[in-house]
């Protein structure tokens, strides 16, 4: 560690002039290497993406939208400290 150290600091310029030259490089191609790059993860067959596609067929989200579903009904809220499925929502009830 200590010849590479004194390898740099004997041509301190050199060194600087690399990395200027570096930065410059990075700076002029960022635009064109930024573009080239993708968001999509999406792998279709694998699990799950096939049980993401289902969520957003069943209940209209996923991804970038969180379902809302309630556990509990209105009245349940009150009335009781456990949930019972038979009286959720409709909207948030799967294909029977």
């Amino acid at each position: 560690m200590e010849r590479w150290t004194s390898w740099v600091l004997r041509r301190r310029v050199v060194v600087m002039l690399f990395w200027l030259l570096v930065a410059v490089a990075g700076g002029a191609t960022a635009s064109t290497t930024s573009n080239a790059l993708s968001y999509v993860f999406d792998l279709p067959g694998q699990p799950g993406f096939e049980t993401n596609q289902q969520i957003v067929e069943r209940f209209g989200g996923g991804g970038a939208n969180d379902p809302l579903c309630s556990s509990r009904g209105p009245t349940q809220a009150r009335t009781s400290s456990r949930p019972q499925p038979g009286r959720w929502p409709r909207r948030c009830r799967g294909p029977e």
